[in-house]
């Protein structure tokens, strides 16, 4: 068992890594938990998997231009040895599921207790606008949700848009729910300058999708299209798209909506 100087050495050394990236990743939960191994540089455009990580974090690295190594050489439960020992009250503390500051995961009474937007309810309707139902207000509800609807169509019904503008939450069968194609901009790649040409690269739409093959081509000077060789449910506005060379991360970019071609 490692003595208190070389534990705090090594804590002071991981803070001193943690604080040059801190202000280059802005999500809470990712500041909170980051588990991967990270070296990416103008000079050196990689990024590689903590060996036994367990959350898909890539999925935000994928949108960054640059970062540096975070936690290199520890494990989780090394860690955890190292601040259980000097008495830390994280040490015991279960991974991160969802938002890690909204500690009941009702994060939908969050945003009404802290913030001032007025929620107000609306209407379920179906993507020719008929309207099937009532909702609570847009805040409860995600893209791809079956469950918590109070709906009764005869057949499961998901999420398959919020549109904000009118209030609305549209729904629809799972069949609805899925497309092969996916638009996204703010484009970052890392292991190449530019995307000159199609290429095929296994990719994620969120942190906890297995991810897929795709064909990705760029279809304006920060637009791209991906089209997946499967149909992918729930793909999500404002969520990332990264994609993956083997273990490398290849680049990422934000989902505009998912495209019928």
């Amino acid at each position: 068992m490692a003595d208190n100087n070389t534990i705090l050495e090594k804590l002071e050394g991981l803070v001193a890594r943690f604080e040059e990236v801190s202000t280059l990743i802005t999500d809470p939960a990712v500041i909170a938990d980051q588990k991967r191994y990270v070296k990416l540089t103008k000079e050196y455009k990689e990024l590689g998997d903590l060996m036994n990580a367990r959350k898909e974090y890539m999925q935000v690295l994928g949108g960054i231009e640059e970062a540096k190594e975070i936690i290199a050489n520890e494990t989780d439960q090394e860690m955890r040895e190292m601040a259980d020992e000097i008495g830390l009250l994280v040490a015991h503390k279960p991974d991160s599921q969802d938002i890690c500051f909204v500690s009941d995961g009702d994060y939908a009474s969050y945003i009404e207790e802290n913030s001032d937007a007025k929620i107000t309810p609306g209407n379920f309707v179906l993507s020719d606008g008929t309207v099937v139902g009532k909702h609570k207000g847009i805040i409860h509800y995600t893209v791809g949700q079956r469950k918590g609807l109070g709906l009764s169509l005869g057949h499961p019904v998901f999420v398959l848009e919020i549109r904000p503008e009118t209030n609305e939450v549209v729904v629809g069968s799972n069949e609805e729910s899925m497309s092969r194609y996916v638009r996204a901009d703010q484009v970052n790649f890392m292991t190449v300058e530019d995307l000159t040409e199609p290429k095929r690269v296994w990719a994620k739409i969120r942190y906890n999708h297995r991810g897929a093959w795709c064909t990705v081509e760029k279809t304006g000077e920060d637009e791209i299209l991906c089209t997946f060789e499967e149909p992918q449910r729930a793909i999500t506005p404002g969520q990332a798209v990264v994609f993956y060379d083997g273990d490398i991360v290849a680049g990422g970019a934000t989902i505009l909506r998912a495209a019928n071609e």
